[in-house]
């Protein structure tokens, strides 16, 4: 029997002080990497740069989240106040591949206000590395 990717993001957590546990509120994952590149700049004849430094990978996703309450899946405001180090496992679009994110930390948390008492909330973190198991 497959799974439907499309309806819910497959993310688990594995945390010292929260446990290890598959996540059931996280409404959607978003995985973003970047390898800044600088122009190197030298003195030549045509004044021009000749080619492109490597930088250092950048690694963060965003999540949303239900809001509990009461009980919550994971204590997110814990986890950001503690800075405590986490690893994420998250499935990339539905090819059954999954990634670990080392060294988690949550880096910013965002709670709308709303009158309607189903506002979702959004956890950033970053990432020191990820690998595929």
């Amino acid at each position: 029997m497959g799974r439907d990717v499309a309806e819910r993001a497959v993310v688990s957590i594995r945390s010292a002080t929260q446990g290890t546990k598959e996540l059931e509120t996280v409404i959607s994952f978003e995985a973003k990497s970047s390898n800044p590149s600088t122009p190197v700049k030298t003195m030549t004849k045509k004044r021009r740069a000749i080619g492109f430094s490597s930088g250092v990978p950048d690694f963060s996703a965003t999540m949303t989240v239900v809001n509990e309450r009461v009980d919550p899946e994971v204590n997110w405001r814990a986890l950001m106040l503690s800075k405590e180090r986490f690893g994420l496992t998250y499935e990339r679009n539905g090819d059954g591949v999954r990634m670990s994110c080392l060294d988690v930390v949550v880096n910013d948390i965002q709670e709308p206000y709303g009158t309607d008492g189903h506002q979702p909330m959004t956890v950033e973190v970053m990432y020191l590395d990820e690998k595929e198991e």
